[in-house]
């Protein structure tokens, strides 16, 4: 899955967007989209639903991961990583049948001035009433550590925990839904497309992330709530003057160097696996 992250990251968002779709009609993969405007920016979502070639009634399991990268980003871990695990499992659905009603979408303008704007034109859109749940998967191409967020009092999540901790992750788990570092002029910080889901009334959704294990004693005062001005400011010099004592997810996050070179061909077979028996 690594070749998709490759292909994925030399191409701006444009044509990022046309690679799925050429991807999808190459491999006879019927899919939909859906076109949006914000007040910053047009946007398309791409949809696919499974089993192929129908849109069953009731319930699906609703796989997402957003194809948009930051600006002048490569975007390998965020998100082509999300993006080829989900490409992955639509070519293993081509070889092996699941019993299970499954809907794909891969959101555009997650990141950005837009903030979610593909998750949140979806749900307003089409709403949430089909949706059994949601898995989100975003940053998923590097470490050990899996993070669930949000995960506070969820149940539902207990089956996905204990495959994941079988295939060699360490859950985390996040209680908040988003993780709020600057306040002004607008509200930025860590957050992805599941929030949409669970703004609309869809409890049941969760984005997935990894990352490395010796990045959680740096993580961990900022998923308390705590020391988000020394994260700030850590982050600021190293991306400043590359001294900063920083995670190493956050020396690719949003810059340059998030290139398929640092990208792990393990971890996004492992994740593969994961949402294949969890769904």
């Amino acid at each position: 899955m690594k070749a998709y992250i490759q292909e994925l990251e030399v191409r701006n968002n444009k044509q990022k967007d046309e690679y799925i779709k050429n991807f999808l009609r190459e491999r006879n993969i019927p899919f939909s989209t859906q076109t949006f405007s914000t007040l910053l920016a047009e946007g398309e979502n791409i949809i696919v639903d499974y089993p192929f070639n129908k849109n069953p009634n009731g319930k699906k399991i609703y796989l997402t991961a957003h194809y948009n990268a930051w600006f002048k980003s490569p975007g390998a871990n965020d998100n082509a990583s999300g993006v080829a695990v989900l490409l992955g499992f639509l070519e293993k659905l081509l070889i092996e049948n699941k019993d299970t009603a499954l809907k794909f979408i891969f959101f555009d303008l997650e990141d950005g001035w837009a903030v979610r704007g593909g998750s949140k034109a979806y749900v307003r859109e089409f709403g949430v009433s089909d949706v059994e749940k949601n898995f989100n998967i975003d940053h998923v191409g590097m470490g050990r550590m899996l993070l669930l967020w949000p995960s506070k009092g969820n149940n539902w999540l207990n089956p996905l925990v204990n495959n994941a901790e079988s295939l060699g992750f360490s859950p985390f788990h996040l209680p908040t839904a988003r993780i709020v570092l600057i306040t002004f002029p607008a509200e930025r910080g860590f957050v992805s497309d599941h929030l949409s889901f669970l703004e609309a009334g869809c409890m049941q959704a969760c984005s997935l992330s990894t990352f490395p294990k010796e990045d959680l004693p740096l993580f961990e005062p900022l998923l308390r709530g705590e020391g988000r001005l020394r994260f700030i400011y850590e982050l600021l010099k190293y991306r400043l003057f590359g001294k900063g004592t920083v995670p190493k997810l956050m020396k690719h996050y949003h810059n340059r160097d998030d290139r398929s070179e640092f990208v792990e061909e393990q971890n996004l077979q492992n994740m593969l696996t994961l949402l294949w028996r969890v769904t």
